[in-house]
């Protein structure tokens, strides 16, 4: 190997390293301060044509407005309601409540999985996540 590529990949190596522990760091961080999303449960089990819901409130006080971004990883057997929602300084350690609804393909038979995120941005919470299955 040429001892340039070779530097080059030592380099970029070494950045990686550092991304990673910038983020490691960042999560510390956010621990240390009691920044996370709290959800009610980690699971959700709804039957196809069906909804369920689960509630969502912050761990501490932020310094501004926070907004949780709900995602589906799979929307087309999962849909949720609403996308996104705001917390701030007044409202931090009041539940909010996320509807599911199970899409009917009445095609299958197949239970299926899908993984729904809850990602906290913005008054202190730096992509503080919060993970559902249902």
């Amino acid at each position: 190997m040429r001892p340039d590529v070779a530097v080059a990949r030592r380099i970029a190596a070494f950045a990686h390293g550092l991304l990673a522990l910038a983020a490691l760091l960042a999560s510390a961080s956010a621990l240390a301060q009691n920044r996370w999303v709290i959800v009610s449960t980690k699971n959700v089990s709804i039957t196809e044509g069906s909804t369920g819901t689960y509630t969502v409130r912050l761990a501490s006080a932020p310094t501004g407005n926070v907004t949780v971004t709900i995602t589906s990883g799979h929307t087309a057997a999962v849909t949720r309601s609403p996308a996104t929602m705001t917390f701030t300084t007044g409202n931090w350690n009041t539940t909010q409540t996320v509807t599911l609804t199970a899409v009917a393909d009445n095609t299958d038979t197949v239970d299926e999985v899908a993984l729904v995120t809850n990602v906290a941005t913005g008054g202190g919470y730096s992509s503080s996540t919060a993970a559902n299955r249902t």
